[in-house]
């Protein structure tokens, strides 16, 4: 008899429990691995109050290449920029006009409303 045959009754076909019943019935109590972390944050942060300060000038000054990768690690890895555009195209418009206008009226106020009148017949002019 070949190995393959002698193997094919040892394994297991899906899962090894049926569904609904764990391997380890007891399990791990609920909120200990939280617990792990809230006591060493804790204790980290007391020993940070106390000594951080001095450690990161140590670090910067003795291990510049160590203190620049641990800042490059507390910055985000994925930043997302919401800019809005529209705000710049309706910016140029008002430009172009702007130029187009100084453009049309000149250095004299009087000369220019002239200049519009003749374009545009229906624009009241209210100046002296």
């Amino acid at each position: 008899m070949s190995n393959a045959e002698t193997t094919v009754p040892k394994q297991r076909i899906g899962t090894p429990f049926p569904k609904g019943v764990s391997g380890n019935p007891a399990g791990r109590p609920k909120g200990s691995r939280h617990k792990l972390n809230e006591d060493f944050l804790a204790r980290f942060a007391a020993d940070f109050a106390l000594h951080g300060e001095a450690v990161i000038s140590k670090v910067r000054e003795e291990q510049p290449a160590v203190w620049l990768k641990i800042a490059a690690d507390l910055l985000p890895k994925h930043a997302e920029l919401d800019v809005n555009v529209s705000v710049v195209t309706e910016t140029r418009h008002t430009l172009e006009a702007f130029r187009t206008l100084i453009d049309l009226v000149g250095a004299d106020p009087e000369l220019g409303m002239q200049r519009l009148k003749k374009l545009a017949p229906r624009i009241s002019y209210n100046g002296g």
